[in-house]
């Protein structure tokens, strides 16, 4: 026979489950992972892919990037300073391509909707050897969607 303080406790414990689920899964870090796995499926190029196919990647890649983005490396004497800049060098890229971010770290700055992303973006192409490259990401939100802002080549440790 349950008592009444067993339901209390159950109730209790059912709740306090599903904030913390509400809070893991719709959290603002959470949503920066899924708009970094996008961009990581955007940047990616599939073996014999149609121009359809190619232009819909890209339309998915320009809803990920703020309109003024820029990416930056001295050492690669790199500066893009658009998103339509960056959707020509991606447009470019020529099958089969294969994009990971690894070692991700999110720092969400909640005074001013953006977030500090430190991660290595791997890059495979056939024939070629695998490339990596470590990044540094300024994420913000705007019209209510987390959008990259600004990215720059990390200089490699020597």
């Amino acid at each position: 026979m349950k008592t009444n303080g067993t339901v209390y406790v159950v109730a209790a414990f059912t709740l306090i489950a599903a904030f913390i689920v509400y809070q893991l899964w719709f959290s603002d870090t959470r949503r920066i992972f899924r708009r970094l796995r996008e961009i990581e499926i955007a940047l990616s190029v599939p073996a014999q892919e149609t121009e359809a196919a190619r232009l819909v990647r890209l339309a998915s890649l320009r809803r990920s990037l703020a309109p003024s983005m820029q990416i930056q490396s001295a050492e690669r004497h790199l500066q893009i300073r658009s998103r339509d800049e960056v959707l020509a060098v991606a447009g470019a890229w020529r099958a089969p391509v294969d994009v990971h971010f690894l070692d991700v770290q999110i720092g969400v700055r909640d005074k001013d909707n953006a977030a500090d992303v430190y991660l290595t973006m791997e890059i495979s192409r056939q024939g070629k050897d695998q490339e990596t490259i470590p990044f540094a990401v300024t994420v913000g939100r705007q019209d209510g969607e987390w959008v990259v802002t600004w990215a720059a080549f990390q200089p490699a440790a020597r």
